[in-house]
């Protein structure tokens, strides 16, 4: 019995080596044929490949941090609208926790300039709170990480480097470490050097530098704009954890009169990292799974028919083979082998092109914007210019897996029709005009019918993207970004902490500006159109006594956008002023307060008035800064902006 297997073993081992030897010399005596072949497998496995790699990237590869699916991201819900920004108090709520969860930091991305050396110079900064390199399992090559104490409010000023910083700044000196490097005009004190190629996947691009985040968790603050991530204690789940916030939730906002449906729409939810991070990326990159994979198939058909009518002049071929006592199954197998053979060429040729189109398109992607904080639809975990998208195992794999797929799908289509028919007639034949015209005309059009089937529904697709990229076009957005240029600058330091200093660098700014030739309008501001911004309660003078909500410390009639913004501004974008006037550099902080307000706002709290004859009262309660801020008289009012994306009208804004 065992002989008797090994000798089948063999005997298929050596048929399985005769046919790959026909099938090579068969393909060289018609390289054109299988050239076209390939091509078309390539274009097809290729962009099926270039897309899995970056649904690789974004989706399947495992979060670098250490028990990972434990990882969770914050998120608060607020009428409707879910935030993955939430408030110190937040926060504070979330580290009481301590049955629920293990570790709760918070980070944001800053740029701070790093002044001495040879020259000064921008650099990137990760603010984070002191279990961030816990949760995420950063090593060191020296000194430590921050501590509980360096963590607090006005704690020391120290900082961490990045090996790759430190390398290309300092020159990898190890004394570095309890030395001090200038952050704008404040020395902090180098505590540790991270390790080389620690990515908490959180920042793009990554920190130069790591700072501690420093977050007061009493002061109900606006400004702190950060996210928070949390690791789940073993055994606690995401279910578990949830339930338990929406206990904490409920106690500790419990509804009033004014407030009583907002606070039956609002809870605070864990939502796993991974997911929380691939966000709305998910619903495009199953659209492009589902257009490559249509591409595919008709890949697959169109090989197929190539086949067919291959398989046709082999007819005679195959009944030769037959009569001499070539079974049914060897001839499969010739087909089969054929047929993989074409794929496998064609899935490494697909391989190379899918790989270098993606790095070549990743490169064109603009990437996330790191001042649009909890913004939808940017591609995360792709790194800067795609290099996190890299030919992984699972990248091998799929195009191993895809390409033999393809050709077992396009091989078995011939080699039935072949194989399955009768092929004595043919002995008798001098030519192959007859046959079997009915089955190959039927199984031909049949293909063709497919072909065409899923050509209509890509053209359907590409049609319809391309009609939403019109309608979006044709959506004013509220500014003109024709002919602009945007530079950023970071400001720190006890010069610019007042009014005063941020008045006099704007205005000096603007006037150096537009002495440069070919610029025309210069104006300065905390934040460009569509970038997050600051959302602050205002209370309107006239009404200050009535219909104010009451949240905490804060009463308010409602929230608006606060966006700092220099004489200029909205000539600059040419966001028109609908009614008063705009700012002057007589608006210093030596005149009184003045603001402005646009269209959205002032149809909701002024229907029917006019709100330049009065006055907002802006922050007050949200931080000590603001409740320093002067009572402003509304001075103008400017067409609206699209804050938040093209899809969504504009909101109050000041």
């Amino acid at each position: 019995m065992t002989m008797m297997t090994v000798t089948r073993d063999a005997q298929w081992v050596d048929g399985f080596r005769r046919d790959l030897r026909h099938t090579l010399r068969s393909f060289a005596r018609n390289p054109g044929f299988a050239a076209v072949v390939i091509l078309t497998l390539g274009v097809g496995i290729g962009a099926t490949t270039a897309v899995f790699s970056v649904v690789n990237a974004v989706v399947l590869r495992p979060l670098k941090a250490p028990h990972a699916e434990r990882l969770v991201r914050s998120f608060s819900i607020s009428s409707g609208r879910a935030s993955d920004l939430p408030s110190p108090y937040t926060l504070k709520v979330w580290k009481e926790l301590t049955d629920v969860f293990e570790d709760v930091s918070a980070h944001r991305l800053d740029s701070v300039p790093l002044i001495g050396g040879s020259e000064p110079e921008q650099v990137s900064v990760g603010r984070v709170s002191e279990p961030f390199f816990r949760l995420f399992g950063a090593s060191l090559v020296a000194g430590r990480t921050f501590t509980a104490d360096e963590d607090r409010p006005n704690g020391p000023a120290v900082a961490m480097l990045s090996t790759e910083f430190w390398a290309r700044r300092f020159g990898s000196d190890p004394q570095i470490v309890g030395q001090t490097v200038t952050l704008g005009s404040v020395p902090h004190t180098v505590v540790g050097i991270i390790a080389a190629g620690f990515d908490s996947e959180q920042f793009e691009p990554r920190p130069d530098l790591w700072l501690p985040l420093q977050t007061d968790p009493d002061h109900v603050d606006g400004g702190s704009i950060y996210q928070v991530t949390a690791r789940l204690r073993s055994g606690v789940t995401h279910e578990a954890a949830n339930a338990a916030l929406a206990v904490q939730y409920a106690r500790l906002n419990p509804p009033t009169a004014a407030t009583a449906e907002r606070t039956r729409q609002g809870r605070w939810i864990a939502e796993a990292l991974q997911t929380a991070m691939v966000g709305g990326a998910r619903v495009s990159l199953n659209v492009l799974v589902a257009a490559v994979a249509c591409l595919l198939l008709i890949a697959c058909a169109n090989v197929a028919n190539l086949l067919l009518v291959r398989a046709e002049t082999r007819k005679r071929e195959m009944a030769i083979r037959t009569a001499i006592g070539a079974g049914r199954g060897p001839l499969v197998r010739q087909l089969l082998i054929e047929s993989l053979v074409l794929s496998l060429i064609g899935g490494v040729v697909g391989l190379a092109v899918g790989v270098l189109a993606t790095h070549a398109l990743l490169r064109l992607y603009p990437g996330s914007n790191p001042f649009m904080l909890g913004a939808l639809g940017t591609l995360p975990r792709i790194g800067e210019s795609g290099a996190a998208v890299t030919v992984d195992w699972r990248v091998l794999g799929f195009a191993l897996l895809i390409s033999i797929a393809t050709g077992v799908i396009f091989g078995l289509v011939p080699s039935r029709h072949v194989v399955g028919s009768d092929l004595n007639p043919l002995l008798q034949q001098s030519t192959l005009a007859t046959g079997s015209p009915g089955r190959r005309v039927n199984a031909r059009m049949v293909l063709v019918v497919a072909e065409m089937a899923l050509a209509v529904v890509l053209v359907v697709g590409a049609a319809l993207l391309v009609l939403t990229s019109m309608a979006l076009r044709r959506v004013d957005p509220g500014f003109d970004s024709e002919h602009v240029m945007t530079m950023r600058m970071a400001v720190s330091g006890t010069r610019f902490e007042t009014r005063a200093g941020i008045s006099e660098l704007a205005r000096v700014g603007v006037e150096r500006t537009q002495g440069i030739p070919g610029v025309v309008r210069a104006s300065t501001t905390c934040c460009m159109p569509l970038e997050t911004v600051w959302q602050l309660p205002f209370v309107i003078a006239s009404r200050a006594g009535e219909g104010l909500t009451q949240a905490g410390a804060m009463r308010f009639h409602g929230f608006g956008g606060w966006t700092f913004v220099s004489p200029g501004y909205f000539d600059v974008l040419g966001i028109p002023v609908l009614k008063g006037r705009d700012f002057t550099f007589s608006d210093d902080a030596n005149a009184p307060g003045v603001v402005m307000i646009n269209e959205a706002m002032a149809r909701r709290y002024w229907p029917n008035g006019d709100p330049l004859n009065d006055q907002l009262i802006i922050g007050r309660g949200m931080r000590p800064a603001y409740d320093q801020e002067p009572v402003r008289q509304i001075i103008g009012i400017v067409g609206n902006i699209r804050d938040t994306g093209l899809r969504d009208a504009a909101r109050p804004a000041m």
